[in-house]
Parts: structure tokens; sequence; C-alpha cells
């Protein structure tokens, strides 16, 4: 215990030394760098701890009609994994063309995880269940992995610093069984057809199996 204690001691003292005497990193740029000079390069460095090495090349899109281009050409040139990350991902032509590109990738072999990072929720809906109410805080991050023609990955892992002490995982996997169909899904907040059916039964309509 006196070696534990001891230990413990030396490490709160030197935590203390570096919070007082740790240089701060001054973030502000007094004056503004074109983003074509060699000077913006040194100041990416000094201000994001960066380490920047030759090679490299970054390129400018500034809106879908230049980026949703050069993303499938990068999806359908992928030749080990791709990764891919989306907040919005709505029925479209292009995003057709996106499930198309995976879709083509994954059949090669390639190994395909879409992630949805989700936020802006409100405090209407469950997590998993009846019950495992959430706030608005909620942040929910979704992670799709094409394993092969039949099976996807799924893992979700769902954060509410209001509600939840940790963050709450959850995984499974989705099966495609030969001659069944795939339907689409969408939770709207403002779905009607609950209404439609509660008129119906009150009609007397039989709507259930």
């Amino acid at each position: 215990m006196t070696y534990v204690a001891l230990i413990g001691t030396l490490f709160l003292v030197w935590f203390v030394l570096v919070l007082l005497f740790t240089p701060a990193l001054n973030y502000h740029v007094r004056d503004r760098v074109p983003v074509d000079s060699p000077a913006f390069l040194h100041l990416l460095q000094s201000t994001c701890q960066a380490s920047l090495h030759d090679g490299n090349r970054v390129e400018i899109f500034t809106n879908g009609d230049a980026f949703y281009p050069a993303m499938l050409e990068a999806i359908r040139g992928a030749q080990a994994s791709i990764n891919l990350e989306c907040y919005i991902f709505q029925p479209g032509r292009v995003g057709s063309e996106f499930i198309d590109a995976l879709a083509e990738r994954a059949r090669a072999g390639v190994v395909v995880t879409l992630v949805v990072d989700a936020i802006g929720f409100n405090d209407k809906t469950w997590l998993s269940g009846t019950g495992t109410f959430h706030s608005e805080d909620l942040h929910v991050t979704e992670r799709y992995t094409r394993v092969d023609k039949d099976r996807i990955d799924y893992e979700v892992t769902m954060e509410d610093p209001k509600v939840l002490t940790k963050p709450w995982k959850l995984t499974s996997s989705l099966m495609l069984r030969e001659g069944t169909r795939l339907e689409e899904y969408i939770c709207a907040e403002n779905n009607l057809d609950p209404a439609r059916y509660e008129q119906l039964l009150k009609a007397g309509v039989k709507i259930t199996r």
C-alpha cells in the first residue's frame, strides 16, 4: 500500500506541474494567409500540431456537382476497403448511384462500411423497445459493414449525456434470405398512417392478419 500511495502522490505532483508549466498554444491567426502560398502549410503545422509529409495531395470541392463524381470515382476504384460517412442519405438519382457503386465493390470482394452519424433528435421516440427514452441530446452512430452478399453486420452506438451514463452499443447481423424482398422503411415524425389505420378499424375494415 505504501508503494501505491507513493506512486499516486508522484503522479499527482507530475500532473499539477504539467498543468501549471506547460506552455499554452496560441491558435489565433493575426494575418490572413493565402491557401496557395507556402506559408499556409507552415501555418497548418503550427496551429494543428500536425506534420505534413511530401507527396500528399488535397483537392477542394465546393459543391455536390464537383464532389459527388469524385466520390463515386474513388469508390469504383477501391481495391481493399471503403469507409463512407454521411449525415443525410435520401432516395434519388445520386443516392442510387452511390448504392450501385458500393454494391458493385462489395460484390467484387471489397469490404464496404457505411457510417451514419445522426444528431438533431427530439425526445418523442424510443431507442430500442418500449420505455427506452432519450433526450434531445441523443447522438447515434450506425455502422453497416457488408460482409458478403447475404450478410451485413450492423453496429449502433447511442450517446445521451442526459439519460445514459455511458455509450450504449448494440450489434446484430442483417441476413438476406433467398426469396425475400427488402422493403424500405422511413420513420417520419409526421406519420399519418396510424390515424388512418384507426379510422379503418373504427369503420370495421379488417386490416389485421
